[in-house]
């Protein structure tokens, strides 16, 4: 009633084609509380059913992106349009959060090769942060970017995030899944959206309680809606708000011309008359005075003239309260106690309803529903907060005694819900499960209105508890002590209330509120000893070490039992390079309780450090702890695997993937990088091609099928398998890199550099993609571009033998042999024994000397036939054998090992050592018929692998 010219609207709207100019895709409803727009967006819901529209409604209950993301996609399949690729992510998002933040995930060297850890902030997340787009507000645990902070100190925390989740994940995509889960989610949103979209005249998503939600919901709603960030939004998709106030000018102020703006006011007169009349009031006194006492506010008229007053006494007193006015005509003393007595949960069901109520009244439910304060969404009603906060008030203030019983029965029926749920949830589960924390989040909001003072101490402890899960739990029990202030009107619950809220909505981690609660009279020192455990764990994740190893032994001096704050000081020791001080206090933590986590957490220190005997004691000990956890056989099999025992590798890693077949991709691949140690190339194959079938883009399984295709040569069988992956993920920088390469090794310099070029525009700080293009550069003699590339990979991981060889290489060939003397020098102290480098080292001494046989570097690589194995294909190996035994004028061998050269067909293989015989015969002051004919054949062979 009142609003039939804005749902005619949108009816024609309606009516229009997607394609049609007139047609809008973005309206907003505004006004005050209680003007109707939750109705009014009902009804254009209501019509777009009716014109066989797809509708979607979201409301307050979402307090993040991906919570909404989530519900739209959870209604889309109620619906029968089920989402399916997003929820595959989706779930895969919750999974790796929860295992980067547990410090329980392991990884395998490859998964990090090229990586490594970057002393400065990188070029693009400098420019990020300074654009205020790092996407640090979407990361768990980093706090919010303000104008007082160093743009570069931002970027270099970001750099360092992502280097520690590096180490704990399988791949970069799933590094930038918990980095950004917004930028990775929405797009995959969008196409099944858009698939969805195909069969639907119009999809209409309706977003209400905007003035809540806007702040998570802005930016993003303005990218999908107007930029094609994420991918192009449908035509047919119609996006509705609704909310208090204007839309915020920094997100919608360049498209506020094309919003269709609906302002609600109060009622006109008419309007308010109309509606009087179509109930039944046509008392000419009591209309006067219902439009008097009620402000004409829609939801109030309508509440009021719910009985059909005759007379003006039957309005009631207008200096009587708002309840009683609201329910001053309800005849029936059962109606208003159920009424009065469902205004106390926050929401209802029936079971809340008859556990608020005695049973006489329980047949009231289906009457109290139907009210028209009531709104009612699955399964679930709520009273309008205008009309809930005058009932609750009004009960408090006539009966304390009665406020505090209802609210101590109410508080007990949710704790019984909850220990219903205990009987079947792990503890360590209890904080996951969003049944369990409904129930005890409305648990908490009753004891905090039976007895504000008394349960205050015990509900900010539960509020380090949530913390301590994540910040959209801890946002919830903020609100929830707000609104137990706003109900009981306590000054010590506002002033709470008011800290716990502006911290969680003006910052991007917990910190600020842990922060608050560890500054508490209230709380014991047990519960301030977590929640500075809790504080250091995020400041470890924002690589913030110096201070999370403070917090964590502030929380050992109040508590020094705690054995999680052993743990979380060991873990951020082990980020910060300290081993030896990471074991110590992972035993210590081992001392309190025989945690497997914790094992796993030793084993992995020790394996960084070497010490590959001690890790697989500690990952056996694991194992015995959760004889069924496929992620510790997996990764004892890793530690096998470097230690070169095979076989044993491989058992684990089998066991693992039969434990759970369906899932762990990465346990294949480890499988795969296993077989393909072993030079067992086909199974290594099949392992990787399993693996990029369950996700087409995984890093580490594209780079172990390109890594064994190379060393088996394999070219044209690499390039068609590698061409399928970019087609079917065609921002995989991962395959793209690796087909650069096998189009290297093939002498297709040109294609190299187009791959490698597109890998880079895709992930800029792809260390191995740029270096490759830098020795790429290097191999067709264009320098200057080479040393540009080769010194920006190194920028990014200083400690890269390939990279510094290469570009030690490069300026050797142009003559600079002191820059070339420095970086060969940096190679040999990261890594003495990589015959890269001793070979780089050999041909510079070669080179300033004129001495070749008698040179230590020929020697030491003489006897290097291990490493050879360790580094190199099989070819490439030969080849270098071939060329030190030149060197050293071992012509016996020389002639035993060219037979077996020959017979590879790898042009990157053939042309560097024809590179290197070059550079020997020139560098030689002799005339050397032997390496004059060696020159000549492999010369010749190269010709016969040129593409």
């Amino acid at each position: 009633m009142g609003r039939q010219a804005e749902i005619g609207a949108f009816r024609q709207n309606l009516n229009r084609l997607p394609d049609d100019e007139a047609s809008q895709f973005l309206f907003h409803i505004s006004g005050v509380s209680g003007v109707g727009k939750t109705s009014l967006l009902r009804q254009w819901e209501a019509a777009a059913v009716e014109h066989h529209a797809l509708t979607t409604y979201v409301d307050d209950d979402v307090n993040s992106l991906v919570e909404a993301m989530e519900t739209i996609s959870a209604q889309f399949k109620r619906k029968g349009h089920p989402l399916k690729d997003f929820d595959r992510l989706a779930v895969k998002y919750r999974q790796q959060r929860y295992e980067a933040e547990s410090g329980s995930l392991t990884q395998s060297p490859e998964n990090s090769v090229g990586l490594g850890q970057r002393p400065a902030a990188s070029t693009a997340s400098t420019l990020a942060a300074q654009a205020g787009l790092a996407g640090l507000g979407l990361l768990p645990g980093v706090g919010a970017i303000t104008g007082a902070l160093d743009p570069n100190q931002i970027a270099l925390g970001a750099d360092r995030i992502r280097a520690m989740l590096s180490s704990r994940l399988r791949s970069h995509e799933d590094v930038q899944l918990v980095m950004d889960p917004i930028k990775a989610l929405t797009p995959t949103f969008l196409r099944d959206v858009g698939e969805v979209s195909r069969s639907q005249p119009w999809i209409v998503l309706f977003f209400d309680a905007f003035e809540r939600t806007s702040q998570i919901l802005d930016s993003w709603l303005c990218d999908l809606l107007f930029s094609e960030e994420y991918g192009p939004t449908p035509a047919n998709v119609i996006v509705v708000v609704a909310g208090q106030g204007k839309l915020d000018a920094r997100h919608w102020g360049d498209w506020l011309s094309v919003v269709a703006e609906v302002a609600l006011e109060v009622f006109t007169e008419e309007e308010a008359r109309a509606l009087l009349g179509a109930k039944g009031v046509v008392d000419e006194r009591s209309i006067d005075l219902i439009l008097r006492i009620s402000g004409r506010l829609p939801v109030l008229v309508d509440m009021l003239a719910q009985t059909r007053p005759s007379a003006p006494n039957e309005v009631g007193d207008p200096s009587g309260t708002a309840v009683e006015r609201f329910l001053k005509w309800e005849v029936d003393p059962r109606n208003r106690v159920a009424a009065l007595s469902g205004a106390l949960p926050l929401h209802l069901d029936e079971d809340i309803y008859r556990a608020v109520i005695s049973d006489e009244y329980a047949s009231q439910y289906t009457w109290l529903r139907g009210l028209p304060f009531v709104t009612n969404h699955a399964g679930h009603c709520r009273y309008h907060s205008v009309v809930r906060t005058a009932m609750v008030r009004l009960q408090r203030t006539q009966s304390p005694i009665n406020w505090h019983k209802q609210h101590m029965h109410l508080a007990r029926f949710f704790r019984k819900r909850r220990h219903a749920l205990e009987e079947t949830l792990e503890p360590s589960k209890q904080w996951s499960n969003s049944s369990w924390r409904d129930n005890r989040l409305y648990e908490t909001y009753h004891l905090l209105c039976a007895n504000p003072d008394r349960s205050l101490p015990f509900v900010l402890a539960e509020s380090i508890q949530a913390s301590d899960q994540s910040l959209d739990i801890l946002r919830r029990w903020s609100q929830v002590i707000k609104q137990a202030a706003g109900d009981t009107d306590s000054d010590r619950l506002t002033e709470w209330g008011n800290l716990l809220t502006s911290a969680t909505e003006n910052e991007s981690d917990v910190i600020s509120a842990l922060t608050l609660l560890i500054g508490s009279k209230e709380i014991s020192i047990e519960h301030r000893a977590l929640a500075y455990a809790i504080r250091g764990r995020e400041q470890r994740i924002a690589a913030r070490y110096d201070i999370s190893i403070n917090d964590y032994t502030s929380a050992l001096r109040l508590d020094e039992n705690l054995g999680r704050a052993y743990s979380g000081r060991a873990m951020t020791y082990r980020a910060m390079g300290l081993y030896s001080e990471a074991v110590a206090d992972f035993t210590r933590a081992i001392e309190f309780d025989q945690d497997a986590s914790d094992h796993i957490g030793r084993g992995y220190t020790y394996q960084l450090m070497g010490n590959f005997d001690e890790a697989l004691t500690d990952y056996t000990n694991a194992i015995e702890l959760t004889p069924a956890d496929s992620w510790t056989i997996a990764s004892r099999g890793t530690i096998y695997r470097e230690m070169g025992r095979f076989d044993e590798a491989l058992a684990d890693l089998t066991a693992a993937i039969n434990i759970d077949p369906s899932e762990k991709i990465w346990i294949i691949t480890a499988r795969g990088a296993t077989y393909r140690m072993m030079g067992r190339f086909d199974e290594a194959l099949n392992d990787y091609a399993h693996a990029i079938d369950i996700d087409p883009s995984y890093v580490w399984a594209i780079s172990g099928l390109g890594a064994t295709y190379r060393h088996s040569y394999r070219f044209p069988e690499a390039l068609a398998h590698l061409t399928r992956v970019i087609n079917n993920a065609p921002q995989s920088s991962s395959a793209k890199a690796w087909r650069g390469s096998i189009h290297q090794a093939m002498g297709s310099l040109g294609e190299a550099l187009a791959d490698y070029t597109q890998a880079i525009e895709l992930d800029p700080s792809y260390a191995w993609a740029i270096a490759s293009r830098g020795e790429t550069y290097r191999m067709m003699g264009r320098f200057d571009e080479a040393l540009a590339d080769l010194t920006a990979a190194i920028n990014i991981n200083s400690t890269d033998i390939w990279a510094l060889a290469s570009r030690s290489s490069t300026y050797r060939m142009i003559g600079n042999h002191e820059a070339s003397r420095s970086d060969v020098e940096d190679a040999l102290q990261n890594h003495p024994d990589h015959p890269r480098a001793l070979l780089e080292s050999a041909m510079l001494s070669t080179a300033t000397t004129g001495i070749i046989e008698s040179n230590s570097s020929w020697e030491s690589l003489d006897g290097s036939s291990a490493t050879f194995k360790a580094h190199l294909p099989l070819a490439d190996a030969i080849g270098l054998k071939f060329v030190v035994c030149c060197a050293l004028r071992d012509w016996h061998r020389a002639d035993l090992l060219l037979a077996d050269f020959l017979g590879t067909y790898c042009w990157e293989a053939v042309a560097e050592v024809v590179d290197h015989l070059t550079h020997l015969t020139n560098a030689s002051g002799d005339d050397i018929p032997q390496l004059r004919q060696y020159l000549v054949r492999v010369g010749e062979h190269l010709d016969t692998c040129a593409p």
